[in-house]
């Protein structure tokens, strides 16, 4: 599955601990882990340097899952921009859960948007909108969400507000909902105001990172591993930090399966945080395009899937028992068949053997199967051109999943397209 030869390095990472892990092809080499450091800036900069140390050759690539940094983080203060042909009534108005709510300090509504044909709804109101921006600018927040109806098919009028905004403030980090694919707004509005929120944060975690790699570990290609377990140049943590904030789940699968080498099948997993369900295709978890917290609403961002164990699987599943304390017998009477081997951990062996992955993830029209298949094709060589621009190797590049569906009460023909690519550097 992983040639031999070059060397991976994998780092679960926590503002006061790390864990790391080094692969070279299908196997372990080195592992380690440390706590105990006062700043952030330490634990990082120890990290890199104790796989410099460790490392029995150069290291060509370098993966962090910044999960445990990011959960730790409350959001920066958010603009809220609302684009729909009205603003709604007391009555439909959204409540963001918590966190999210407690973050947006200022709330806009400008009139718009556009159905989910690309067509527009109304024309934008960019001249009442920018009677606005004085307001805006006198928050003092540097942190901008922009969600619009219908911006899952189309950037338009979102893109135009943040030109505005941009041009008043060139300081301002602007997040689009259209970088987040439902066609629920409400859900956009929700990432995009959580991404905003952690986007400054995410840009100095990733400048953090680069400068103790390119110290300790000048070869390495670095990444940010993605809730979908595969990964991302670090930099993608400064435009959408959403999509590290549920990685280690991620991480966490593909290490087992790797150390297991059971790269395909269901995968159920027993550790602190209880028993769980999962499901591995080349040894990547099967995702969902939405993160479900338990509130209502959901984080738009491909997930690995994760559920609640029950009884009765008609194919034997690997069974890992990753509970810290493994003195009392697993639940539902599982009997495992999987074990960590001593001083390894699950997550940073997931980060070391990460591949990249890509979602093309778009509406389209189809009035028949000959179309459909079209559009589904071209689909995937979109998904394989782009993750070999993230740098993949063209040979490695592969679609792990290719997918149509129906769109639920939307315009006739319009079906959504979900594709799922990865591809390896070597």
């Amino acid at each position: 599955m992983h040639s031999g030869g070059t060397l991976r390095a994998g780092i679960r990472l926590s503002p006061s601990a790390f864990h790391y892990a080094i692969t070279d092809g299908d196997a372990c080499v080195a592992a380690g882990t440390r706590a105990g450091f006062t700043t952030l800036s330490d634990t990082v900069a120890a990290a890199f340097a104790e796989i410099s140390s460790a490392a029995p050759r150069v290291v060509r690539e370098a993966t962090v899952d910044v999960s445990g940094v990011l959960e730790t983080l409350t959001p920066a203060p958010v603009v809220a921009i609302r684009v729909s042909p009205r603003p709604p009534d007391a009555m439909h108005a959204h409540q963001l859960p918590a966190q999210a709510a407690d973050a947006v300090i200022l709330s806009v509504h400008v009139k718009g948007g556009h159905d989910l044909r690309g067509q527009e709804l109304t024309s934008l109101d960019l001249d009442g909108f920018r009677e606005h921006i004085p307001a805006i600018l006198s928050t003092g927040a540097r942190a901008i969400a922009i969600t619009g109806v219908g911006a899952m098919t189309t950037r338009d009028h979102e893109t135009r507000i943040a030109d505005e905004l941009l041009e008043a403030n060139s300081e301002l980090h602007v997040t689009i909902s259209h970088e987040f694919l439902s066609s629920s707004f409400v859900n956009r509005d929700y990432t995009a105001v959580m991404n905003a929120g952690l986007a400054s944060a995410g840009a100095k975690l990733a400048s953090m990172l680069e400068l103790s790699c390119s110290r300790y570990l000048p070869k390495a290609e670095l990444s940010h591993l993605k809730n979908d377990g595969g990964k991302a140049p670090v930099r993608r943590l400064a435009v959408t930090p959403i999509h590290a904030l549920y990685s280690r789940w991620a991480a966490e699968l593909c290490g087992v399966a790797f150390l297991a080498s059971a790269p395909d099948g269901e995968l159920v997993v027993s550790s602190d945080e209880g028993t769980s369900v999962s499901w591995m295709h080349s040894g990547l978890p099967l995702a969902r395009s939405v993160v479900d917290e338990g509130s209502h609403l959901t984080i738009a961002s491909n997930t690995a899937i994760r559920h609640p164990f029950t009884l009765n699987h008609r194919v034997p599943p690997l069974i890992a028992d990753l509970r810290g304390d493994t003195s009392q017998p697993l639940p539902f009477r599982l009997q495992s068949t999987f074990t960590l081997p001593d001083g390894l951990e699950a997550v940073s062996v997931g980060c070391a053997i990460a591949p990249y992955t890509v979602w093309v993830d778009r509406f389209a029209t189809a009035p028949d199967v000959d179309t459909l298949n079209r559009v589904l094709r071209a689909a995937e060589e979109d998904a394989r051109s782009i993750v070999v621009h993230l740098g993949a190797e063209p040979t490695t590049a592969s679609i792990i999943e290719a997918n149509s569906f129906a769109v639920p009460f939307g315009n006739p023909d319009v079906v959504r397209l979900r594709v799922r690519a990865a591809g390896e550097v070597s």
